[in-house]
């Protein structure tokens, strides 16, 4: 029996993986809604916890896309001057050519 290809069982891993986590966070976004709508509460008081919910979300995506801003500038930099050590060397030995 032929076995599959690296690549496919690769693909299929992290497939596997990015459907095991949507599930995971879905779960947790059904959860987190079905108790807030079952939670006696008067009105003003689920307005106030749902918005106080949404700020704090807003406030730690914030964060996360700041991080992951500055995560990428720095590869970005790490990139630009691995490129640029790389051509100097290949400058270098052409010169000695």
């Amino acid at each position: 029996m032929e076995s599959l290809p690296w690549d496919y069982k690769k693909k299929m891993a992290i497939r596997f993986i990015q459907v095991y986590v949507s599930g995971i966070l879905l779960g947790a976004v059904v959860g987190g809604v079905t108790a807030l709508l079952v939670t006696p509460k008067s009105g003003k008081e689920f307005r106030n916890q749902a918005n106080e919910a949404l700020r704090k979300a807003k406030i730690r995506m914030q964060e996360k896309a700041r991080h992951a801003t500055e995560q990428a500038k720095d590869n970005v930099n790490k990139a630009a001057d691995s490129t640029s050590e790389t051509l100097s060397g290949l400058k270098e030995e052409a010169d000695q050519i």
